[in-house]
């Protein structure tokens, strides 16, 4: 679906537009999403396409509605977001490419993921339905979305293994002996997160 600007802007409330279409971040805890449970789908809120169920909403404590996958796998486009700085996964609706949020890999079971999502960009339809098996199906994520993240881990995880190589390690006392070791201990828990990130893959 591709309109112009003027005509998102006829069809979308102010706050919508700016998040769709102008990739801007609602206030947290200030959509009334947060607080809905039971059943039926959120919808895109521009294009109406099917996008995440009630089912697999949580509380993330984040201030966001958040959810462990979508409905299936062809409803969400993923892109790298530098804004930050550091790389995020960015979620756009497949079918009109508006702005959704973010995919972050600390979420709960059965995924393990976390769509961090603007509630402005979606509405609820409670007469749709979806099944679980479907969503964790669909919660894999494409090689080119999650690359730098994988990049970044394992060059941070290598840079800290080969600080803790190169050092003599002499220390005696344990809080000595802890000290030396640090750097290892972060190069394995940023080694994790890369390992962890593959596994995610849709290959």
């Amino acid at each position: 679906m591709v309109k112009s600007d003027d005509e998102w802007q006829s069809i979308l409330t102010p706050e919508a537009f700016y998040v769709l279409r102008e990739k801007g971040t609602e206030a947290p805890w200030s959509s009334e999403l947060n607080a809905l449970e039971g059943e039926g789908v959120l919808q895109c809120a521009g294009c109406s396409s099917p996008l995440f169920a009630v089912s697999s909403k949580f509380d993330s404590g984040t201030g966001w509605p958040s959810f462990t996958a979508p409905v299936s796998s062809d409803v969400i486009e993923y892109s790298v977001d530098f804004a930050a700085i550091l790389p995020r996964t960015e979620c756009l609706c497949r079918n009109c490419r508006g702005h959704l949020g973010h995919v972050f890999e600390d979420g709960p079971q059965p995924t393990g993921l976390r769509y961090c999502l603007n509630g402005v960009a979606m509405k609820y339809d409670e007469s749709s339905t979806t099944t679980m098996q479907a969503q964790v199906d669909a919660a894999r994520l494409p090689l080119e979305s999650v690359l730098p993240n994988i990049v970044l881990n394992l060059g941070v995880a290598v840079l800290f293994a080969m600080s803790w190589i190169r050092h003599e390690h002499q220390g005696d006392g344990m809080v000595e002996r802890f000290l030396e070791n640090c750097p290892l201990l972060v190069g394995a828990f940023y080694g994790y997160s890369a390992v962890k990130s593959l596994r995610r893959l849709k290959l």
